[in-house]
């Protein structure tokens, strides 16, 4: 007979009968032997037996242990108490199974649960598919979240699928027929394999007396599905070619990729995330910095940009979860102890302008502006007539295009989000007055800023086709500077020949000016002798 996990030697006797007949109606408060291992303490009875979530599943279980419902009675209650204080003896005496090896395996009824009982691993079927998935899922949530799915695109026919991992470290599940449905794909072979189940909700293969994650075979956090957890990363790993993204389910019963992803733009410009829509974008979120603690969803953010890795990885604390939904819906879930449900923290597309390219180019989206959409300085409607009409998605052109002329200027702006950078260029190591410099030196550059706000700034990031996806005005934002034709800069030819040749002549002897001041004057002073006192200034103090 199967005791599934259980061998106690005390409790297969005590309670055989439920073991070999079925269970009686009136006995109800039934608890699975398997489940004995996920309890930490007493009350955990209570919350298992009260989640329909979990109690439907605890029918498929093999063994229970059963306390009879009796009648308020003196006997009754003697009864109950004497057995939940066996179970309870019970309870301290067994230890939670966390791993797998070789000599075992994962059944259909058979979980693995991490160490503090957060997530556990299993077999189960979504809404009322009849299709059987390995999956990861919180314990405690009393509607199933499930986070993770290994045979999302292969599901199994029937509950007879086994999980195993194999002497050289390959997980592998196994159809009824014993055909492989899906398997792992260590990064080397294994001489003591065994799976884990960590309490971050990650699933590692590892050797049997290696804890150290960096000696990880294979984790599933490499892998995400549509919900990264905190400690899970999305981008590049330069060196092993590895991409990690999120992918929406086909529908809420079925698992395999659907239509949406969020991911690390795979273009070479400046790092940013894309929540697309099959190879549409429907939304950016915000250029980070590389440093600690940007935000993204609300979730603080660690974004790593160096030689071996591009990641936005999930730095949250607690149970929090970032979820890309069937519909493309991106929202963050934190969950609440005190109402013992998921509250949804934040959503990615918080307002109207965080739609891509809502305004087309050269233009700016502000929501609290009506219209929310407006060109740029020095730029007009292409399409008046649609613009007036309330269709912005043609864009915006120059008044005055450019010759290609160091005498460009540059128009200042403080936006929340810089324009998009598929195409963009960037260099960490070259400072802002670098940067204007090799801007005016190229005939495609249409706009430059730091890429590094941090510390007053650094970096230089260099934009050479449309701006696109402006998020308005923000006087804690970055600043962006963009490049114009010098006649719209506001100078009579007289200031902008005496700038030139002044400028000209600085460079010339090797003076250092402040080029992102100097190249500012037309539009912030009036009279020629304000602009000669500045350039003086700037030029002494340098």
């Amino acid at each position: 007979m199967d005791y599934g996990y259980f061998n106690h030697p005390f409790l297969g006797l005590l309670f055989l009968p439920p073991l070999v007949s079925p269970i009686p109606a009136k006995i109800n408060n039934c608890v699975p032997t398997n489940l004995l291992f996920k309890m930490k303490k007493k009350t955990d009875i209570i919350s298992w037996k009260e989640s329909s979530h979990l109690t439907s599943k605890l029918s498929s279980n093999k063994v229970f242990v059963c306390v009879n419902k009796r009648e308020n009675t003196s006997m009754g209650r003697l009864s109950e108490f004497f057995a939940c204080s066996f179970l309870f003896f019970i309870l301290t005496t067994c230890t939670t199974p966390v791993i797998i090896n070789p000599s075992n395996s994962i059944t259909d009824g058979e979980t693995l649960v991490s160490a503090g009982g957060s997530f556990e691993l299993g077999f189960f079927n979504p809404g009322s598919s009849n299709n059987q998935y390995l999956g990861i899922w919180y314990v405690k949530s009393p509607e199933p979240v499930v986070v993770w799915v290994a045979n999302r695109e292969v599901p199994l026919s029937n509950k007879f699928g086994a999980l195993n991992i194999s002497s050289q470290g390959v997980l592998v599940i196994y159809s009824s027929t014993n055909d492989i449905v899906w398997s792992s794909n260590p990064s080397r072979t294994a001489e003591d394999p065994v799976a884990e189940l960590l309490e971050s909700g990650n699933l590692v293969v590892r050797e049997g007396n290696d804890n150290n994650p960096d000696n990880f075979l294979w984790q599933s956090f490499d892998y995400p599905c549509d919900t990264l957890l905190p400690g899970m990363k999305l981008g590049f790993n330069l060196v092993t070619r590895l991409d990690r993204f999120l992918s929406s389910w086909k529908s809420d019963e079925d698992p395999a990729r659907g239509e949406f992803t969020f991911l690390v733009d795979p273009n070479n410009g400046y790092p940013q995330l894309l929540l697309k829509s099959g190879n549409a974008i429907q939304l950016r979120t915000k250029l980070p910095s590389p440093t600690p603690n940007i935000t993204f969803g609300q979730n603080s953010t660690d974004f790593v940009l160096n030689n071996n890795e591009v990641s936005f990885g999930n730095q949250s604390s607690g149970f929090s979860r970032f979820k890309l939904s069937p519909s493309g819906l991106a929202s963050t879930y934190k969950w609440n102890d005190r109402t013992h449900s998921w509250l949804v923290y934040s959503l990615l597309a918080s307002d109207w302008c965080e739609n891509y390219a809502l305004c087309g180019s050269f233009a700016s989206c502000d929501i609290n502006a009506s219209p929310a959409c407006g060109c740029l300085d020095g730029f007009v409607p292409k399409s008046p007539e649609s613009w007036n009409l309330g269709d912005w998605s043609g864009g915006c052109i120059r008044k005055t295009p450019l010759n290609c002329s160091d005498k460009d200027v540059f128009t200042k702006y403080t936006v929340s989000k810089l324009p998009e950078t598929s195409f963009s260029w960037f260099d960490e190591r070259i400072n802002l007055k670098e940067c204007e410099v090799i801007c005016l030196k190229n005939c495609f550059c249409t706009a430059y800023a730091n890429s590094d706000i941090k510390g007053g700034g650094s970096g230089c990031l260099i934009w050479s086709r449309d701006l696109i996806d402006i998020r308005g005005s923000d006087a804690d934002g970055q600043v962006l500077y963009v490049r114009l034709a010098v006649s719209e800069s506001g100078m009579s030819p007289i200031k902008q020949l005496i700038i030139h040749l002044i400028l000209s002549h600085l460079y010339y002897v090797g003076r250092t000016c402040k080029i992102e001041e100097a190249s500012l004057l037309g539009s912030d002073f009036k009279s020629l002798e304000n602009i000669s006192i500045v350039i003086n200034y700037l030029c002494i103090k340098s």
